[in-house]
């Protein structure tokens, strides 16, 4: 049998330190984020076809700020599905959880900017988001597509404009927060 850990100061620093772990692991339940019930009913709505529904799900957790979510926007506005069609509120909400880091997202922005979508056309944003999409893509046909439509419009700059860019994606980071 082990014997029990001494702590300096008696007894009561134990109990305080049990009583502020059990305080942090709740504190900690609370803050992380859980794949939560609402946005798994906007996905079921989506897959019912009932793209107004998803959209009014979808849109309070994609202004809390909800990566997931804005790209589902991005989707619904994209396709016209439970709204009205529009390529700017397309890719401001694709814009939105882009810059939150999800990859998906920052390929169809990529595609906004390479063909000028509810944007101006603008190559080397268009390079940008296909080269940041381009590393957390899973392996597989859009991760290809993202480099190669990354090398095709880098190609395309002027040097100090490739040098510029490429800095810039260097130097990039996902930010958090509401936008």
């Amino acid at each position: 049998m082990c014997a029990p850990i001494a702590f300096p100061g008696g007894p009561w620093v134990r109990r305080a330190l049990i009583i502020l772990a059990i305080l942090a692991i709740a504190l900690a339940l609370f803050l992380i984020p859980r794949g939560t019930p609402a946005f798994e009913r906007g996905v079921n709505a989506y897959e019912r076809g009932d793209y107004a529904e998803a959209a009014r799900i979808w849109r309070p957790l994609a202004e809390d700020g909800r990566a997931d979510a804005q790209f589902q926007m991005g989707n619904l506005y994209r396709g016209g599905l439970g709204t009205e069609r529009d390529y700017a509120e397309a890719a401001r909400w694709y814009r939105k959880a882009a810059r939150r880091g999800n990859a998906m997202a920052q390929f169809d922005l990529g595609h906004f900017y390479q063909h000028g979508w509810g944007v101006a056309a603008d190559p080397a944003r268009a390079y940008k988001w296909y080269r940041l999409a381009s590393v957390d893509l899973p392996t597989g046909r859009f991760r290809h597509e993202a480099r190669r439509h990354a090398d095709a419009l880098l190609a395309q700059l002027p040097p100090e404009r490739r040098r510029a860019v490429r800095e810039e994606v260097r130097s990039w980071s996902p930010v958090g927060g509401n936008e």
